[in-house]
């Protein structure tokens, strides 16, 4: 059984496991450190952040006891000046993340200081992800603390431990849309949403079934796919919503596109707006977003006059590094 447990299994991953606080006392760590016989939580956070500022890559676990304490003795002045120390505190070691930490609140057991009694309570208790650029979800109602072991190692792609069923992803760590995460395959020219209609009578010219693309991206997720380039330019159907119910759905990254296709595809506009008007409209789908949604342009497509793709490309480069394409 022992060689089942999260700590061990990081141990094989080259993860080091860091304890902090009480979890340090009970639980044994012979593959870090721990930091023993802690209760004051200032000190214990302190601990924590230098702890996070020394390791490159770590797991760490701190335990805040004060609040059990306070809710034992039923003292609510104590519980309460505890939680608000650690609306100082967290926000230091938010502020010392970098983009790929994640940090996960949670708690074992409630233990209400008002109940009228000195026993542990059996509130639901919060998990609360965070991670830079996150798309806010819900996890739902987990069944085992195990599951938070089963997320740890699966964050740092480690085997899994016994027990306990991972929340990533989806829906822990899925990023801002226009993210890239560079671990997976990439597709590099795919259509999940595009409507033809005005060029093509046949069957096949429109593609919108979000279920069955949905399923699509959760079977390539599970191939090891992490990014798709979607290609479909405007007034081809194009649907930034529909991108982003299907991030948020899979976990899978979308990075979207900007610009026109063939001349066959140019509404009216194109031949009556300069190359300036064109390339701006390209520049607020990169910087504002796609049709009023948070979605933003990650690359240009097209097949426009050259010179015209030229000064858009000029001005829209560096957007499309910084998308990671």
């Amino acid at each position: 059984m022992r060689k089942c447990r999260c700590r061990k299994k990081l141990y094989e991953a080259g993860v080091p496991t860091v304890l902090v606080g009480k979890v340090a006392d009970i639980v044994s760590n012979p593959y870090g450190v721990s930091w023993q016989n802690l209760v004051d939580s200032q000190r214990i956070m302190d601990i924590t952040l230098n702890e996070f500022n020394t390791h490159p890559t770590a797991f760490i676990c701190t335990n805040i006891q004060e609040t059990d304490l306070a809710g034992h003795a039923e003292d609510v002045a104590r519980y309460a000046d505890v939680c608000r120390s650690l609306t100082v505190t967290l926000p230091r070691l938010i502020e010392a993340m970098q983009p790929d930490d994640c940090l996960v609140v949670m708690a074992d057991h409630g233990n209400d200081p008002t109940i009228g009694h000195s026993h542990h309570t059996r509130e639901v208790v919060p998990v609360l992800v965070y991670q830079q650029g996150m798309v806010a979800t819900q996890l739902g109602v987990r069944t085992t603390l195990s599951d938070v072991g089963a997320t740890v190692c699966e964050f740092f792609r480690a085997p899994p431990p016994q027990n306990g069923r991972s929340f990533l992803p989806p829906p822990v760590c899925r990023r801002h849309p226009m993210s890239f995460d560079p671990t997976g395959y990439t597709l590099a020219h795919e259509h999940l949403h595009i409507d033809l209609p005005a060029l093509k009578t046949t069957w096949d010219c429109r593609l919108d079934q979000y279920a069955f693309i949905c399923q699509e991206m959760n079977d390539l997720m599970a191939q090891g796919v992490r990014n798709v380039i979607e290609m479909t330019n405007r007034y081809m159907g194009r649907n930034a919503q529909f991108m982003l119910d299907v991030m948020r759905e899979t976990g899978i990254n979308v990075v979207a596109c900007t610009g026109y296709y063939q001349d066959a595809f140019f509404p009216q506009h194109v031949a009556t707006r300069s190359v300036q008007e064109l390339a701006q409209e390209m520049v607020d789908e990169i910087e504002q977003g796609i049709d009023g949604t948070e979605l933003k342009a990650g690359i240009i497509a097209g097949d426009w006059l050259q010179r015209r793709e030229d000064y858009a490309a000029g001005r829209e480069g560096v957007y499309c590094r910084r998308a990671g394409t």
